[in-house]
C-alpha cells in the first residue's frame, strides 16, 4: 500500500512539475505568437483597406474636376446661346 501511494504522489508530482515547467511556458508562448501574427493581420489589412481609399480619393477627385471643367463649357453654351436668342428677340439681358 505504502509503494502505491508513493507512486501515486510520484506520479502526480512529476506531472505537475512537468506542466509547470514545458507545457505552461509554450502555451503562453503560443499565446503571444498568435496575438502577434493577429496584429500583423491588422496592420496588412488596414494598409489594404488605405491603399483603397486613397485610390477612389484619387477617381473622386479626377471626376470632380472633370465636372467642373464640363460645367464651366455648359454654362459658357448657355451664355452664349442667350446672347443669340436676345439678338433675335426682345429680352432685358440684350447687349447693346
Amino acid at each position: 500500500m505504502r509503494e502505491f501511494i508513493i507512486l501515486f504522489l510520484t506520479s502526480i508530482f512529476g506531472g505537475s512539475a512537468s506542466w509547470l515547467f514545458f507545457v505552461k511556458p509554450k502555451r503562453k508562448k503560443a499565446i503571444a505568437e498568435a496575438k502577434g501574427t493577429e496584429l500583423d493581420n491588422i496592420e496588412k489589412a488596414i494598409s489594404i483597406w488605405r491603399k483603397l481609399f486613397e485610390e477612389s480619393e484619387k477617381r473622386l477627385l479626377s471626376k470632380q474636376d472633370q465636372f467642373e471643367r464640363t460645367q464651366k463649357e455648359h454654362s459658357k453654351k448657355i451664355k452664349n446661346f442667350e446672347e443669340k436668342i436676345c439678338f433675335q428677340t426682345d429680352c432685358k439681358n440684350r447687349i447693346k
